[in-house]
């Protein structure tokens, strides 16, 4: 995928639909012809925005590997668009390593069948990883230990730091919840103590209201000493409370 990118190529968000597993790559970009980065399937752009087969790895099986010989064969499928035909061109036997190796990196690492096809451009992890290849980033040659389909990147900014983009993203996914807790107001209890000092506090009130009530009703001089001693009385019983 590297020496794709060096050489001008452009990764999509679309997946292959072939295979269902690799980026396509467009040869150029704008120019509506994009191939498999795993499978090499070559494909064309439809009406709709969306990615059509326009011819097999096997049928591409003459053609040279190289980024030139794909150059050679993008302008003869070009050329037949037009309604010219054009001679294929001779295939080279030398193969691209790098290509090869990079594709067996994005296999997956089970025996499973492949996922359900989705629509292109609808897994973010995979969308993610081409954004950070673009980057900077680069492929580890390794697979993630929980198989995700997904092969681990090298964080360039960090000390060889691996990161699995689809373990992120399912992480960002999941909701955080905090458990709710309930507090319980502590029962109030009424004690026979209790109910004595209410009792003894209700009993120098109304003693104090009585004096107060006959000194007034008798217009004659008011026992200050008694008023005070009542009212200290009504203190102490308080503060006992």
């Amino acid at each position: 995928m590297s020496s794709r990118l060096l050489s001008g190529q452009v990764m999509l968000s679309a997946t292959c639909p072939s295979c269902n597993q690799y980026p396509l790559m467009e040869l150029k970009k704008g120019g509506g012809i994009a191939e498999c980065a795993g499978c090499n399937d070559s494909f064309g752009r439809t009406s709709d925005g969306g990615w059509q087969l326009r011819q097999s790895a096997v049928d591409q099986s003459s053609q040279s590997q190289s980024p030139l010989g794909r150059s050679h064969v993008a302008t003869g499928r070009r050329a037949a668009e037009t309604g010219q035909q054009q001679q294929p061109q001779v295939a080279s036997e030398e193969e691209d390593d790098s290509d090869d190796d990079e594709a067996a990196m994005f296999a997956p690492t089970s025996s499973a069948a492949p996922p359900t096809a989705q629509p292109a451009g609808s897994n973010p992890a995979r969308n993610a990883l081409g954004r950070a290849l673009l980057r900077g980033w680069a492929l580890a040659p390794g697979a993630c230990p929980k198989g995700c389909s997904l092969p681990l990147a090298i964080d360039p900014t960090g000390v060889g730091a691996t990161v699995c983009f689809e373990c992120e993203q399912a992480e960002a996914a999941r909701p955080t919840t905090t458990p709710a807790t309930t507090t319980r107001a502590a029962p109030t209890r009424s004690t026979a103590s209790d109910q004595v000092h209410v009792q003894s506090l209700d009993d120098a009130m109304h003693r104090l209201s009585n004096d107060l009530a006959a000194a007034v009703a008798s217009h004659g001089a008011i026992d200050v000493g008694k008023i005070t001693a009542l009212a200290q009385a009504l203190e102490a019983t308080a503060r006992a409370k």
